[in-house]
């Protein structure tokens, strides 16, 4: 397992049922889209979002 995978999976157990819910819900509605929608969705999300904060992503070290 990659460690990008295990620190997902560690914020996953921090989100609470409602957001747990909204992401199972934004995975589903990804999978099913063309991989050209996919690309825009993420395109969009990092537009959108921008830097979420000041520190480094946990995640992915960016």
């Amino acid at each position: 397992m990659s460690n990008k995978l295990t620190g997902l999976k560690i914020e996953y157990t921090k989100l609470t049922s409602s957001e747990k819910q909204e992401l199972k819900k934004f995975i589903n509605e990804f999978d099913g889209k063309s991989e050209f929608e996919k690309g825009q969705v993420n395109e969009n999300l990092r537009k959108s979002l921008g830097p979420i904060n000041s520190t480094a992503c946990p995640v992915c070290g960016k």
